[in-house]
């Protein structure tokens, strides 16, 4: 009895629960452990035989495993095989289910929905516990984009004992392809859920999951769950995920770490990279409350690599503590904590303490940073976005508390209002940009800046020194021997604020105050520091500064420390090259030197900056060394500066060229390859490739005026983002995009080996000519992308052929026809401001996608064969023009807003015809839109379900204009959630509904006029609130005709429409008769009451005696305000007394038929004699075969107005066929 009362409630409670809408590919089964054998292929362990792809849940029964990795075994997986879901959902006071993967086995779960599913839905104790163990040497592969593991014990009280624990850690292979790791949501059946999931010692997991949604969810609870989220880490972790992940959200706690049960001290590994493999996951939050909204509850994450492994993360923007977007009283912050002490953590953005509004819920924000520890910052970082009202946020920056520990920052460190932001410094901080500034109108300061030990670097690169300061702290205290240290070019002697203090620098009570600061200057530089009290700042007094400029007259040596090839100036002494550190000594390259020009690199050189004036003499670099460390290369002057020295340049800064040329020979790359060019746009400024490739991070400057690359037979590839070249690219070469990041070209290129994306964007703003010259243009890689334009009035290529095998965008302000032709594998993507017209055919495959804008085609191959897909945006809308048939396939996203009325598809011209299939989808709040605003549009495509929605709203189908339009195929419902569709009419025009209609919200007429020659079969009710209700099909729903509305049964002439169901008449009802008691009928209904008025008219002269059953219902009820009858000749009548009560309509006595008017015809051999005796009538003719017969070409027949006729017999005439007629 047990075993059949679980098994009928557990898998169908699940499967409704977690699973609407899919479609489960065989029973569930439900292990028993009565087989005699803990063997999965023993049928008898199963209620429901052995799993063949079935879903696979284990309950209550047989529950005799034990817990983590040392337990004993209750089950094994014997075989490789192929499940679609396992659930596990025993409690452990009842036991435990341990599940083994021998070594060489593999057993792969396949479901779109919940893959994995750990959690007790029916259990409502607070203190349930559920614990499932996977262990073994082989491997558990989780392989479904679509799919979820899930794992959450709940319950309707807090309490900290309940728990769901996935324990892995005794796995040896864990691989997952899914759509999201969800860790303690709340759902109806899992309130204030907690939950552990222990990963395997090896673990590739990629996420398919788009942001903003984060793939890896720990926490986030609508009710405070009292508990935490738990995941940790094996030996070798492999994360991979375009959105990022969240650590304790919305109310809860959570903590992402090594298991330091299984990860043996330094010795766990953790990359974190986007599903490519190479690039950023989009964010992290930790300890992130903005979806909370009321309530006091706070969120609090903990991400700790520290003791027992490293860390190598890419992440865009990483927002540690987020306080709630509500502005309830939350005085307790939200915090997120990140901790490390090996390996690095490369973000663009760093954020610190944030709230999100005005009185807005608290946050704090904290890095601590340890041992080899690296925290890389490319952009600013945010601490404390304070923004009013009661609750306070900050952050925390702890560098090297525990030893060691670097953080970089290479943009501002901005300082938002809260009270407590603190960095601590007992390692290394490099500051690239400002510390102090704020997001609001003051400048707010960093409340505290405590320095221990180790080092504070200003990384100036070729900035120089500003003469406001770079650090702006509140409290500054030194607190032992800091090194503070200055780097970069371009200084300049004077005294320059480094360190602004607001309270005081601290030099009493433990503090050693600024005799505890060291400068470290570049070799060039010579000062020191100075507490310039009465402006209470730590100053940076220049005194000297010396650079080394080339003379050559030794030889063509650059050494360190080895030939007096330099002289120091000013003072024009010999010197040599020095580099006792990185980086060495500034040099200088002139026209002054009066040795050799040609300078052989000896080794590889670090020097602090690199100058090259020259306007006369050209500078050729040569020699197996390399120019490394954080150099840039400024070229000056109107001589050339050749690079064909033989090792590889890595250094960091980047190359400007102010004037004359920078060229390429050699070998390729002579230029690092992530490094930046920027040319002025100044005449004679140049990049020559010389005909070798070079690949570089980005490449800016240049315009009308100058500042120009020159390519040869080489080719330029851009791997990063961030550049905007307006220059001209010329030669022979290619230009390839590749890598990630966005590279804009806005010259007209002349350049005629063409144009490859291979990856990132490459976006083409030109005004005039090609932006990618004459030659062919292809974009090969799936995620790569060719954008033409910026969004302005500008991008366009002159090749005829485009191969697309990835993205080609229209991204433009004007109206533009786009007259190139798409081949390939890829999309065509339109985001721009106005019209695109496409007219052409194209064969690319992947279809076209209207995010933004007016996309018009005027031919039926225009789209190429692939899916078209209109977003959800208000100005998106695909139109119609030329008399075109669309087969393609049609996803229309409802509209986010009814700005403009702007619809999803519009008619302009001509018959269009929709006939591909149909997805309405999308989580609008407006819904969706097809207009016929001239011409007619017909949507002859069957109806899909959209692959996925989770509206729980009714959305409207609108269809508009004041031309007219034909849906031929099914409406039909979306599926998912409790969504349906309601019809509404808008538009002066005529929407004819000829299909099989299914959907069941209600349907409404605003205007114009709906036609249902077709079904209504499942239509909540039909509102006629003005327009027209026509049509010759069947309705199923109530209707009701208000006072603004008119009905009128049939379509292009008398017709029947049936409506089964009642019909309340309040408008105006129009009905045509004909003779013979034809006329105008509504049949079908259970009720009829009437209202409104009744007009009545006719199609041809009436005979008399006709009885027209114009309504028939099951009752009647009500009267018509005014009934129009139209005039009757004599003798006839209208009775009208049965209308109200039977529905009928009769016309009284009878017209005497005319006489007959005789047609004499008589041959005479080939002569027809036609006579007649009324001069009102006429002879007419017509000439057909006798196939064909008679039709409606009549002429009158020459003579034939006045009888007798003669007609002689024409052999050449088929068959002539004759009739008289009266005028």
């Amino acid at each position: 009895m047990q075993t059949s009362s679980l098994f009928r409630s557990v898998p169908v409670a699940l499967c409704a629960t977690f699973l609407a809408g899919q479609i489960v590919s065989a029973v569930p089964v439900l292990w028993t452990g009565a087989g005699g054998n803990d063997n999965w292929s023993t049928a008898g362990n199963w209620s429901g035989g052995a799993p063949a792809g079935n879903e696979v849940f284990f309950g209550d029964l047989d529950a005799t495993g034990g817990a983590g990795p040392f337990g004993t075994v209750n089950n094994i997986v014997n075989a490789s095989q192929s499940i679609s879901r396992l659930s596990y959902t025993n409690l452990a006071t009842i036991g435990y289910h341990t599940t083994q993967i021998p070594s060489g086995v593999t057993l792969t779960v396949t479901n779109s929905g919940n893959t994995i599913l750990v959690n007790q839905p029916f259990i409502n104790t607070a203190d349930a516990q559920v614990y499932a163990t996977v262990l073994g040497a082989g491997t558990l592969n989780v392989t479904n984009p679509s799919g979820v593991i899930s794992l959450g014990q709940g319950s309707t009280t807090a309490n900290a004992s309940r728990r769901a624990t996935l324990d892995l850690s005794g796995l040896d292979n864990f691989r997952a392809t899914v759509g999201r790791i969800v860790l303690g949501q709340q759902t109806a059946h899992s309130n204030r859920a907690n939950a552990t999931l222990l990963l395997a010692k090896t673990n590739i997991i990629d996420l398919a999951q788009a942001a903003p949604t984060a793939g890896l969810q720990i926490g986030d609870i609508q009710s405070n769950n009292g508990n935490s989220q738990i995941v940790e880490l094996g030996v070798t972790n492999v994360i991979l995920s375009d959105s990022g992940l969240t650590v304790g959200g919305r109310k809860g706690d959570g903590f992402l770490r090594f298991n330091s049960a299984l990860v043996p001290a330094g010795t766990g590994k953790a990359l974190f990279r986007a599903r490519n493999g190479v690039g950023r996951q989009a964010q992290w939050r930790v300890g992130d409350n903005t979806a909370q909204v009321g309530g006091g509850s706070f969120a609090n994450g903990t991400v700790d690599f520290s003791t027992y492994g490293s860390v190598d993360a890419l992440v865009d923007t990483l927002t540690l503590g987020w306080g709630t977007a509500g502005t309830a009283a939350i005085t307790t912050p939200s915090v997120g904590v990140l901790t490390f002490d090996a390996g690095t953590v490369d973000v663009n953005t760093l954020r610190l303490g944030v709230q999100p509004n005005v009185d807005g819920g608290a946050a704090r924000g904290t890095v601590n940073v340890n041992g080899a520890g690296q925290l890389i910052v490319n952009g600013n970082v945010l601490m404390g976005s304070y923004l009013g009202g009661s609750y306070n946020s900050f952050g925390e920056i702890n560098i090297g508390a525990l030893s060691g520990g670097a953080v970089t920052v290479k943009g501002d460190v901005i300082c938002g209002g809260g009270v407590g932001n603190k960095i601590a410094v007992f390692g290394a901080l490099t500051l690239g940009g400002k510390l102090g500034d704020a997001v609001n109108a003051t400048n707010t300061p960093l409340q505290t800046l405590d320095l221990w030990s180790g080092s504070l670097t200003f990384a100036r690169a070729n900035a120089g020194l500003p003469v406001t300061p770079l650090v702006q702290v509140t409290n500054l205290n030194v607190h032992g021997s800091v090194s503070v240290v200055v780097s970069g070019a371009n200084f300049s002697v004077g005294q320059f604020p480094l360190i602004k203090y607001y309270s005081g620098l601290g030099d009493v009570g433990g503090f050693v105050g600024f005799s505890g600061l060291a400068l470290t200057l570049p070799n060039n530089v010579e000062g020191y520091l100075s507490n310039h009290t009465a402006n209470a700042s730590v100053d940076l007094v220049i005194t000297a500064l010396t650079t080394k400029k080339w003379s050559g007259v030794v030889n063509g040596n650059w050494d360190i420390n080895t030939t007096t090839n330099w002289l120091n100036f000013p003072s024009g002494t010999p010197a040599k090259y020095l580099e006792p550190s990185v980086p060495g000594d500034a040099v200088t390259f002139d026209d002054s030197a009066t040795g050799t020009t040609t300078v052989n690199l000896t080794t590889t050189l670090s020097p602090d900056g690199i100058k090259v004036t020259n306007v006369l003499k050209t500078y050729t670099f040569t020699g197996t060394g390399a120019l490394s460390g954080p150099t840039g290369l400024n070229k000056q002057g109107a001589g050339t500066l050749v690079l064909a020295n033989s090792g590889v340049n890595t250094f960091s800064n980047p190359v400007v060229i102010e004037a004359g040329a920078v060229q390429l020979s050699g070998s390729a790359d002579r230029l690092p390859t992530n490094g930046t060019v920027t040319l002025a746009n100044v005449a004679g400024a140049a990049f020559n490739l010389n005909g070798f490739n070079q690949t570089l991070g980005a490449l800016n400057g240049g315009g009308a005026a100058g500042g120009h690359v020159s390519l040869g037979a080489g080719n330029l590839t851009v791997i990063g983002g961030g550049g905007n070249y307006a220059g001209v690219i010329s030669g022979a070469g290619t230009v390839i995009k590749s890598g990630t990041g966005t590279q804009v070209l806005s010259g007209a290129n002349v350049h005629t080996g063409g144009v490859v994306v291979q990856g990132g964007t490459l976006t083409l703003a030109n005004t005039t000519g090609s932006g990618a010259g004459p030659g062919s243009v292809a974009v090969t890689v799936s995620n790569a992308v060719l954008s033409l334009g910026d969004g302005g009035a500008n991008g366009s290529v002159s090749a005829g052929v485009l191969t697309n095998d990835g993205i080609v965008r229209i991204s433009r302000s004007d109206d533009v026809v786009f007259t190139n032709t798409l081949v390939g594998l890829g999309v065509l993507q339109i985001q721009s401001s106005n019209l695109v017209v496409v007219s052409g055919n194209n064969s690319h495959t992947g279809g076209s996608t209207i995010t933004r804008g007016a996309l018009r085609i005027g031919s039926a191959g225009a789209l190429g064969p692939g899916p078209v897909t209109v977003g959800n945006l208000a100005p998106a809308v695909l139109q119609l023009s030329n008399n075109v048939n669309v087969a393609n396939a049609l996803i229309v996203n409802n509209k986010t807003s009814a700005s403009g009325a702007v619809p999803n598809v519009e008619n302009l011209h001509g018959t269009n015809t929709l006939s591909g299939p149909l997805q309405l989808t999308g989580n609008g709040a407006v819904g969706w839109i097809f207009d016929a605003t001239a011409g007619r549009l017909v949507v002859a495509s069957t109806m899909l379900p959209p692959a996925s929605t989770t509206q729980n709203v009714q959305r409207n189908l609108y269809l508009r204009g004041d031309a007219d339009g034909e849906w031929s195929g099914g409406i039909i419902d979306p599926v998912g959630g409790t969504t349906n569709l309601a019809l509404v009419k808008v538009g002066l025009g005529a929407w004819t509904l000829s299909g099989v209609n299914t959907y069941t919200g209600p349907t409404q007429v605003t205007n114009g006029t709906l036609v249902v020659n077709g079904t209504l079969a499942n239509s909540s009710a039909v509102n006629v609130v003005g327009g027209t209700l026509a049509g010759t099909g069947v309705i199923a729903a109530p209707v009701t005709v208000n006072s603004g509305g008119t009905l009128a049964p049939g379509a292009h002439g008398i017709g029947t429409l049936t409506l089964s169901n009642t019909l309340n008449l309040a408008g105006s009802t129009i009905m045509q008769v004909a003779a013979g008691s034809a006329c105008d009928k509504v049949v079908g209904l259970t009720a009829l009451t009437f209202g409104g008025t009744l007009t009545i008219v006719t199609n041809g002269p009436l005979s008399g005696g006709e009885v027209f059953q114009l309504f028939s219902a099951g009752s009647y009820s009500g009267t018509f305000s005014s009934v129009t009858l139209p005039p009757l000749a004599s003798p006839l009548g209208w009775d009208d007394s049965l209308l109200l009560t039977a529905g009928t309509l009769s016309v009284t006595g009878a017209v005497a038929p005319p006489s007959p008017i005789p047609l004499n015809v008589v041959r005479a051999d080939d002569v027809l004699t036609f006579s007649w005796t009324n001069a009102a009538f006429r002879l007419q003719a017509q000439t057909n075969t006798r196939a064909v017969g008679y039709t409606t070409n009549w002429f009158n027949y020459p003579g034939g107005g006045t009888s007798p006729v003669l007609v002689t017999n024409n052999p050449a005439n088929p068959a002539v066929f004759f009739r008289l007629i009266s005028p």
